[in-house]
């Protein structure tokens, strides 16, 4: 059937509907790369979809507390770089890291199969993989006591 938008589970590509020119609905490719934002547990999320080489990736990146300098608090500073150490992975996976503007960030990247299309089912799919392997991360900083809940949105360097 021609005119049937909705076939299977859910195969309507991320802004990937558009107008012919004969008033039909055509499908056009997802323009790359795709960001978006969400909350998740109190965190704000950023998340984005590129193109590397032959395969998409999806990036995420959460900004989670101001690190303070040495001079303004020397321990709090240790232990806070102490939780990068603890999540220092040379491979895959969530990490933290100390940003540019001396911020504690929780970020991550999955690279999809090389013949994934971007699905709304694939993006929902992949990023709720991505949040639950960094559930173990934002564990350990909740156990440290060292972040409070988000009371304010930080906004994090790019994934």
């Amino acid at each position: 059937m021609k005119d049937k938008l909705v076939d299977g589970l859910m195969p309507v590509e991320i802004r990937g509907l558009t107008r012919g020119s004969d008033g039909g609905l055509e499908r056009c490719a997802p323009t790359l790369p795709l960001r978006f934002g969400f909350e998740w547990h109190g965190t704000r999320f950023l998340g984005i979809v590129s193109r590397e080489a032959d395969r998409l990736v999806l990036s995420l990146g959460a900004a989670l507390a101001r690190v303070p300098f040495s001079g303004e608090d020397k321990a709090r500073r240790a232990n806070l770089l102490s939780l990068i150490a603890a999540t220092d992975q040379k491979g895959s996976g969530p990490t933290l890291t100390l940003s540019g503007q001396n911020g504690l960030e929780l970020k991550q990247q999955i690279a999809l199969a090389a013949d994934t299309a971007l699905t709304a089912t694939v993006l929902v799919t992949e990023t709720t993989a991505a949040l639950l392997s960094s559930a173990a991360v934002l564990d350990l900083i909740a156990e440290s006591g060292l972040i409070a809940p988000a009371t304010t949105v930080l906004s994090p360097t790019a994934p």
